[in-house]
């Protein structure tokens, strides 16, 4: 009696896990069919995307603060297609004269941003007549940088004159006399006080250096409910301008501190325009500043595009004047700066422009009410259409009806 008993224990019991395992099973089959929740909201979006691809300026950094909460706002919600406009490829064109900005089609006043500018020197031939200290001319050839645009100076980690070598390496600065060669000899050596991987590259003009290098910056924060201040670090990039007319005894003339990461740069005549690159904290955003070793502070004006992007960085074009005192900057709302380009007159900044959240969820949506359901035998586009029709169920609950 007591096996018979046993065994119809086990064989129960290996009947219920037997359902209960076959009911797992069909859950799990079932789950593999049905559709990701997605809700679609039909909501009104900021006044600041109007969809024009107008650059617009922001009249205070309050407002810059009230879009950044906007775009915050939209990328957590999804919307139909119908509330965006794109475009393929968006430029940004700055005149190298009176910084006009363009986006391809639009042009601002020349005078959004007055500078005021040198006419660009000629073009180097490539062959400098030297005054030896014997007094007699001489005529060295040497290279110079490779670049884009004649007039328009890239950065480099060597530059020359012809007769003297500028380097900048790890985190040092050689002066070699290179010319003649036979009695070539480094005048001048020096460490910057910075981290050997924090050096980029430099600039010459005449007895000017311009060196760029990466900082860091310090802001204290309180988060949001909290009681205390946190610092919170970015990075800068100095724009360091050295006096080499001596060139056993360089001075640093000004040292420029621009928000931002380095991303690229070029020298027109005697001005140097820098583009940096910096983050955007949605909840705390922090438009970039300028400042130098004097205490001068400058808060740059800061432009957007009306059309919604999904990342923002500013994007910033400071003009440095390398034998003045002249400086000016201005900060672009939008995607990371990708290629650039630069004429005598005009710079262009390239970006990649991303679809909102829901996009692409919205086009298969589109597409299936728009091609496939026309496709349909009547019988079945009318069940289709009155359950699209009941309010009563959420959009989720009527795509497991339809499907």
């Amino acid at each position: 009696m007591i096996p018979i008993i046993a065994v119809t224990i086990i064989i129960s019991s290996v009947t219920i896990f037997y359902i209960i395992d076959i009911e797992q099973q069909l859950r799990y089959e079932q789950s593999r069919y049905i559709p990701e929740r997605l809700v679609f909201v039909d909501e009104e979006l900021s006044k600041f995307f109007e969809g024009t691809q107008e650059i617009k300026k922001f009249s205070s950094h309050e407002d810059v603060q009230k879009f950044m909460m906007a775009v915050s706002t939209s990328n957590t919600n999804d919307y139909s297609v119908d509330k965006w406009s794109y475009a393929d490829q968006d430029f940004t064109m700055r005149d190298a004269q009176g910084f006009r900005a363009n986006t391809g089609t639009i042009s601002l006043d020349r005078t959004v941003f007055p500078v005021p500018m040198p006419e660009p020197e000629p073009p180097h031939s490539g062959v400098q007549n030297l005054e030896l200290q014997s007094g007699e001319s001489h005529s060295p050839e040497y290279s110079e940088t490779n670049v884009q645009v004649k007039g328009v100076d890239e950065p480099d980690f060597l530059k020359t004159d012809g007769k003297y070598v500028y380097i900048v390496s790890e985190n040092r600065l050689t002066i070699t006399d290179a010319y003649p060669a036979k009695d070539a000899r480094i005048v001048f050596k020096t460490a910057f006080d910075i981290e050997p991987q924090n050096l980029q590259n430099m600039f010459l003009n005449d007895d000017r250096l311009v060196v760029f290098y990466y900082g860091t910056s310090q802001q204290e924060i309180i988060p949001e409910f909290d009681f205390q201040p946190r610092s919170r670090h970015s990075q800068t990039t100095h724009a360091e301008i050295i006096d080499i007319s001596d060139k056993q005894d360089p001075k640093i003339v000004r040292d420029y501190e621009i928000d931002g990461s380095f991303h690229n740069a070029r020298m027109i005549g005697d001005y140097v325009y820098l583009v940096t690159v910096s983050g955007v904290d949605y909840r705390y955003p922090v438009i970039p500043m300028i400042t130098d070793d004097s205490g001068f502070t400058m808060n740059p004006d800061v432009y957007y595009f009306d059309n919604f992007d999904r990342n923002y960085n500013f994007n910033t074009i400071t003009a440095i004047d390398v034998f003045g005192d002249t400086l000016n900057s201005e900060t672009f709302l939008m995607g990371g700066t990708g290629t650039i380009y630069v004429s005598e007159d005009s710079l262009y900044l390239t970006y990649q422009q991303d679809s909102p959240h829901g996009y692409f969820d919205s086009v298969k949506r589109d597409r299936f009410f728009d091609v496939i359901v026309p496709l349909l035998p009547e019988p079945v586009q009318s069940k289709i259409n009155g359950i699209q029709n009941d309010s009563s169920i959420d959009w989720h609950d009527k795509w497991i009806t339809v499907s």
